[in-house]
């Protein structure tokens, strides 16, 4: 499969390009790539070069994926390529630190992905596991390919603000992964910048996108729950207390730090807030944020049982989500 170029560059002097797609905006010389690796410039002219190379192809839940407020016990085919952006070793998965080039993958074209799709007989593609937006060409044709599937992503938003609003008109739902709420956190860890995110964040939000918020709580590092009141108080002042937000563990499981962080939520005007905690129901239950009658049970992230109908609990609350 040939490399496609990429969408969004500019053309520089001596052959040099200007990437567009994510915050980094690399300078990239002849025969160099980004940071992110995928990206090359090949004489002059800047080419996705994990066009089509998968590296992952499954079946999910579309629980397991992250979304509890879209359509609960749904199957997913879970899609992934190569290349990540604010890495650093963060995932703790086979691909963490690897060079892009040692990665195993197979080609596929966006037509033999949809095939397999309505093979399987599933109506949701999820483009995630590795950062999606990474494989931004790719994700747009298969998007485009399969317009009659329902596209969602996982993501750690860290893209600039045209791709994103190019993309966001043809998702229907996003799980957005912010991993703490200061700069000095994202510049030193992570290799970027907080403020991206959450600019790309709430242009999700605005553009219509289903979004759910994942925080990956670190006991090292938010034992204060510093970060936690900060967040919460950043969706609120900028999105909707009907936002879903999920807490959970990155290292090990600090039950009574996630229980502490989802009542901080909740107290504080949250109407869906989640703690994924082993064998906790409550915490992975939604709950009307009216009568508070159980609409949504759920065990290890699989569907139980679902009592909302056309939207609505029982009392008429109309539950925010994608339900059909």
């Amino acid at each position: 499969m040939r490399f496609k170029e990429a969408s969004f560059y500019k053309k520089l002097n001596d052959k040099k390009v200007h990437c567009k797609l994510c915050p980094h905006k690399c300078i990239i010389g002849n025969g160099e790539t980004g940071k992110c690796k995928v990206k090359q410039n090949v004489d002059g002219k800047l080419k996705a070069m994990n066009y089509g190379k998968i590296y992952l192809s499954r079946t999910n839940s579309i629980e397991e994926l992250g979304f509890f407020h879209f359509l609960p016990g749904n199957e997913a085919l879970l899609i992934s390529s190569v290349g990540n952006i604010l890495d650093k070793e963060w995932y703790e998965n086979e691909l963490s630190g690897k060079d892009v080039d040692n990665i195993p993958t197979v080609n596929q074209t966006p037509s033999q992905i949809g095939k397999d799709v309505l093979k399987k007989k599933i109506n949701i593609i999820c483009h995630g596991y590795n950062e999606p937006m990474m494989s931004y060409e790719f994700v747009d044709d298969l998007i485009t390919n399969n317009k009659s599937l329902k596209h969602v992503i996982q993501t750690n938003a860290f893209i600039e603000e045209d791709p994103l609003k190019e993309i966001s008109k043809k998702l229907n739902g996003a799980v957005v992964e912010i991993r703490g709420m200061t700069e000095d956190f994202y510049k030193n860890v992570l290799d970027g910048n907080l403020d991206s995110v959450l600019k790309s964040t709430k242009i999700l939000y605005d553009e219509g996108v289903w979004l759910e918020i994942y925080m990956p709580v670190i006991t090292e590092i938010h034992y204060s729950l510093y970060d936690v009141r900060k967040i919460i108080s950043w969706v609120l002042n900028n999105l909707s207390s009907e936002v879903p937000l999920h807490f959970v563990s990155k290292n090990y499981v600090d039950e009574q730090l996630l229980k502490k962080a989802r009542k901080i939520a909740m107290d504080a005007g949250m109407k869906y807030v989640y703690s994924h905690i082993p064998g906790w129901e409550e915490g992975v239950t939604t709950f009307c944020s009216e009568c508070k009658r159980k609409l949504v049970t759920r065990e290890n992230n699989n569907l139980i049982e679902n009592n909302i109908k056309e939207g609505k609990c029982t009392c008429g609350k109309k539950i925010p989500g994608v339900w059909h």
